[in-house]
């Protein structure tokens, strides 16, 4: 595709652009700009539904004391058990325990950081005692603006 006939249809990326390849006037390949493409827009708007619907589900089971509330991360990261397992270095069986709410419930703190970390943004220039208490509240049932269960 020429670089004048790069696509600018605006879509889940609204105003941030990707990078693309096309060809230049002198026939050589070059990165250029795009907002995006009608056909990949439709594919990520499906997709972002199908992740809402997921969430709506892991909520749904949550208030029902079926999961924990660290299904509902996994699942807006778009993690798998195996997945997080290995970025946590945590198990993979431990990981799966971590996923009911009892075992959940008796997490250390170092255990909720380490999940924190990797699935909800914590600032690295927190105090450490601080950075405590935030990872504790972000995956707790506590209703607090770290997280965005309504339970």
């Amino acid at each position: 595709m020429r670089e004048k006939d790069v696509p600018q249809d605006v879509g889940v990326l609204e105003e941030n652009k990707v990078v693309a390849y096309a060809v230049d006037e002198q026939g050589h390949y070059c990165l250029t700009t795009t907002s995006g493409w009608d056909p990949v827009n439709e594919a990520n708007r499906i997709a972002w539904e199908d992740i809402k619907e997921q969430l709506d589900e892991v909520r749904e089971n949550i208030k029902l004391g079926k999961v924990s509330v660290l299904a509902y991360y996994m699942v807006r990261a778009q993690m798998d058990r195996p997945l997080l397992a290995s970025y946590s270095g945590i198990s993979s069986w431990r990981v799966w325990r971590h996923l009911k709410p009892g075992p959940f419930s008796k997490l250390s703190d170092a255990d909720r950081c380490t999940y924190a970390k990797l699935l909800v943004f914590v600032p690295s220039s927190y105090p450490l005692c601080q950075k405590r208490i935030v990872c504790r509240r972000m995956l707790t049932r506590q209703q607090t603006h770290f997280s965005p269960l309504k339970i």
